[in-house]
């Protein structure tokens, strides 16, 4: 079983974006309370029960680190080339 990070984005500031994701596993539900951080930080944020998350104001170079409960933590860089998707294992 593995959950995927979906990530879209949008120019915010002149150096910053938004982003907004969905993380689901490998069925595409919704992993509930997965917890979504922006590497070497100390933003993030919890899925909602949509599996959905966002950050507003983020540098275009962040790398974002998501986990959840029986998942091993995995990271994604933002692709400035807007949608992507990453898979990360279960542990």
């Amino acid at each position: 079983m593995t959950f995927v990070l979906a990530v879209s984005m949008q120019m915010a500031q002149a150096q910053t974006i938004q982003v907004t994701g969905v993380v689901v596993d490998d069925n595409e539900l919704p992993v509930i309370g997965a917890a979504v951080m922006v590497k070497g930080t100390d933003i993030g944020t919890v899925a909602d029960e949509n599996g959905r998350f966002s950050f507003n104001a983020l540098s275009p170079d962040a790398v974002l680190e998501a986990s959840a409960l029986g998942y091993a933590a995995a990271n994604s860089k933002i692709n400035r080339g807007g949608r992507q998707k990453s898979s990360f294992g279960k542990m």
